[in-house]
């Protein structure tokens, strides 16, 4: 058998055609792997959550929970939360106790408004009609109408909102502890 393949290897045609093999090998590892990377960018896989007539608890992936209050939808994609982009899409109101990672922000994104924050309790209020509200417990948080639009800082214990005529969210006070009490009563382990 060794015999055999020198024979080959030692024969010009032999080496061409070796030469072709091993330069295929990496080209089509080239090709598995972009076509894995596509599929994975241009194929999520969404999770949805939601609550019909409950609040509903939920955990992420990245150990943060969430509190959906009645008639309140999440969704996100999984394979992009496992690889650091936490960011969640809401339509409705939710507590979110946020864990943190210094490296990965944690992204929430409403029909009106873009939420970033990192180790801090936020709730955000999407189901009013003509505004979003974004309220901080502990930490801090920044809120804008879009990712690439200007942003207001909220500390702990304040809130802002947006109007849906506004392009900038702005102050609205400090906040009432009550504001919370509804995520706490009867929520329902998901």
């Amino acid at each position: 058998m060794i015999k055999k393949t020198r024979e080959y290897l030692l024969n010009p045609e032999g080496r061409k055609k070796m030469r072709w093999i091993l330069l295929s090998v990496p080209v089509v590892a080239a090709i598995m792997l972009a076509c894995i990377w596509a599929w994975e960018k241009f194929y999520p896989e969404w999770v949805e959550l939601g609550s019909s007539h409950v609040v509903a608890e939920y955990s992420l992936p990245d150990g943060s929970v969430m509190v959906l209050a009645p008639e309140t939808d999440i969704k996100y994609d999984l394979n992009k939360f496992k690889r650091g982009r936490r960011q969640v899409r809401i339509d409705g109101k939710a507590l979110f106790h946020v864990v943190a990672n210094d490296k990965h922000p944690f992204e929430i994104v409403s029909e009106r408004g873009f939420v970033r924050a990192n180790g801090a309790d936020i709730q955000i209020d999407g189901s009013m009609l003509d505004a979003t509200a974004v309220s901080v417990k502990s930490g801090n948080a920044s809120f804008s109408a879009g990712k690439k639009t200007e942003t207001i800082n909220i500390a702990a214990g304040m809130s802002a909102i947006l109007k849906k005529s506004d392009i900038i969210p702005v102050s609205a006070g400090s906040i009432d502890e009550s504001l919370f009490d509804w995520a706490s009563k009867n929520a329902v382990n998901r």
